[in-house]
C-alpha cells in the first residue's frame, strides 16, 4: 500500500476523545499521521502539534458578537487564534490526505493545502450549522456565521461523513453534498451479558459533567421507578463549576451514585461485567439532539446491556431492528417509567441476549471497513 502523508485536524482534547482515537487507528495504514489537538492522543503518530484551547471572557464575547454582525465569516473564522497558531505551526507542511473534524477545522484544512493536489476530508461529526438552534444567540450570532462557511468550504471536500442517518440526509439537502455514515460506535469486546437479578436492576450511564446535558432528568427518573432500580454515572470532567453542584445534589438521593470515571479501554468491559441497562435521555431540544446518536448507545451495546430510552429519532430504528431494548410513547419521566416498571428480569436477559447479537455488526471493524473502502476510492 502507498504511504501518504497524512494530516488529522481537530480542535479537542484528543486523549479523550473516541471517535478522534478510531480515526487515527484506521488512517495508520496508509501512511504518517501529523494530528493537531489540546491533549496528546495517547497513541503512536508521527507527529503532534499541540493547539491551545482559549476561553472568551465576557468583554471578548461582546467583541466577537459585534464581528460575527459586521464582518465576513471567513475574516473572523481566521483570526481564531487556534487556526492562526496551526497555521503558523504546520506552515510549509505537505500532505496527501487532510482530515478536517468538524466544520470549525475545515477552512484551516483548505487554506493549507491551496495549491496542492491534496484530498480533503470531512469528518462533521454533528450539523455544526444548527448546533444550538434552540438558543436565541446562537440562531441569532452563530448560525448565519456557520451557514455561510459551510455553503463556502463544503463544496471543497472530497470525501464527508458524519454520525447518523438524519444529519447526513441535512447536510445533503441543505448543501447539496454527499455526505456518509460513520457512527461513534467502539471496538468489539469478547464478552457474554451477565444475569439480572430479580430484586436488583443496576441502570449506567455514561458521559461528561455538562449542564446541557440534563443529568438532573435521570436522577428524577429513577425516583418513578420501583425500588428494583439503582441508578450509576461515570462521567468524565468538562464543566468544574456544574460538576460541583451536580455531586452536592445528587449526595440526598440514596439509590443514585457518582462513580469514578473509567478510561474509554476500560469502560465497555467494567459496563459488561457491573450493569443491567444503559439509561440514555435525549430532550428533542435542537436539531442535534433530535438526531443524536452518542457513542454511549453502541458503548452500551458492546457491554451487552439492555438499552432504555426516550423515543429519539436515530435510536429507535436500531431498537426495532435489533430488540436489545424499550423506548417510551413520550419524551417524560412518567411514560418512560412505566416501561421500566413493567420488565422482569427475564425481560431484560433477552433484551440482553439481542444486544449480544447485534453487537458483532454495530462496531468499529465495521464502520473501519466502510471508511477503508472510501479511502481506497480516493
Amino acid at each position: 500500500m502507498e504511504s501518504r502523508s497524512i494530516l488529522v485536524l481537530a480542535f479537542s482534547p484528543l486523549h479523550r476523545d473516541g471517535r478522534i482515537h478510531r480515526q487515527l487507528t484506521w488512517l495508520e495504514p496508509f501512511g504518517k499521521i501529523t494530528v493537531t489537538g489540546y491533549t496528546p492522543p495517547g497513541q503512536s503518530v508521527h507527529a503532534f502539534v499541540p493547539i491551545n484551547p482559549f476561553h472568551r471572557s465576557i468583554f471578548e464575547k461582546i467583541r466577537m458578537a459585534g464581528s460575527l454582525k459586521c464582518r465576513s465569516a471567513e475574516s473572523v473564522y481566521f483570526s481564531d487564534s487556534r487556526v492562526q497558531e496551526a497555521l503558523t505551526a504546520l506552515k510549509g507542511q505537505r500532505f496527501d490526505w487532510v482530515v478536517a473534524n468538524d466544520l470549525e477545522t475545515l477552512p484551516l484544512a483548505v487554506a493549507l493545502t491551496e495549491g496542492t493536489s491534496a484530498k480533503i476530508i470531512l469528518d462533521a461529526h454533528e450539523y455544526t450549522p444548527r448546533q444550538f438552534d434552540s438558543e436565541m444567540l446562537f440562531q441569532w450570532f452563530w448560525q448565519p456565521y456557520w451557514t455561510q462557511l459551510a455553503r463556502q468550504y463544503l463544496p471543497k471536500v472530497h470525501l464527508m461523513y458524519t454520525v447518523c442517518e438524519g444529519i447526513a440526509a441535512e447536510y445533503s439537502r441543505e448543501f447539496k453534498v454527499a455526505c456518509g455514515v460513520i457512527t461513534n460506535a467502539p471496538e468489539a469486546i469478547e464478552a457474554s451479558p451477565r444475569v439480572t437479578l430479580e430484586n436488583s436492576i443496576r441502570l449506567v450511564h455514561s458521559g461528561l459533567f455538562k449542564v446541557e446535558r440534563e443529568l438532573e432528568q435521570y436522577v428524577e427518573l429513577v425516583q418513578a421507578l420501583d425500588s428494583r432500580f439503582e441508578l450509576d454515572f461515570y462521567l468524565m470532567p468538562s464543566q468544574k463549576n456544574y460538576e460541583a453542584k451536580f455531586r452536592k445534589w445528587v449526595q440526598d438521593y440514596p439509590r443514585v451514585s457518582i462513580k469514578p470515571a473509567q478510561t474509554l479501554q476500560a469502560l465497555v468491559t467494567h459496563l459488561n461485567a457491573n450493569y443491567d441497562m444503559a439509561l440514555l435521555m435525549f430532550s428533542p431540544k435542537s436539531f442535534n439532539y433530535k438526531h443524536i446518536l452518542p457513542n454511549k448507545f453502541f458503548e452500551g451495546i458492546q457491554a451487552r446491556l439492555a438499552i432504555a430510552t426516550w423515543p429519539s429519532e436515530e435510536l429507535v430504528p436500531f431498537i426495532d431492528t435489533y430488540s436489545f431494548g424499550v423506548y417510551s410513547q413520550r419524551f417524560t419521566f412518567d411514560s418512560l417509567a412505566a416501561r421500566l416498571n413493567a420488565l422482569t428480569s427475564g425481560d431484560i436477559d433477552a433484551m440482553k441476549h439481542n444486544a449480544h447479537r447485534a453487537a458483532s455488526r454495530l462496531n468499529a471493524k465495521a464502520n473501519q471497513q466502510i471508511l477503508k473502502g472510501w479511502l481506497s476510492q480516493l
